[in-house]
């Protein structure tokens, strides 16, 4: 899935997205700029952590979600 495809995936997904990536901070990075370049202010309400229990997992999700549960989305890997 590429950068774009999963922001809006997370944006239209009540638990957001969850990704799998080798390199996080690169990853975080190419999803801002983005992001940036879109300017859509939709995804204004995303944003991006890291899972608090895979280093290799990012996660973006709406500002007043906690992030997604295990199980509520499906894991997808980012084409970075």
């Amino acid at each position: 899935m590429d950068c774009l495809e999963a922001w809006y995936t997370a944006l239209h997904s009540p638990n957001g997205a969850k990704f799998a990536t080798e390199d996080v901070e690169k990853a975080k990075q190419q999803l801002y700029r983005i992001r940036k370049e879109i300017n859509d202010p939709q995804l204004a309400v995303l944003f991006l952590t890291t899972s608090p229990t895979n280093p290799n997992h990012i996660w973006i999700v709406h500002e007043k979600k906690a992030g997604p549960r295990q199980g509520d989305i499906e894991l997808d890997t980012l084409d970075i």
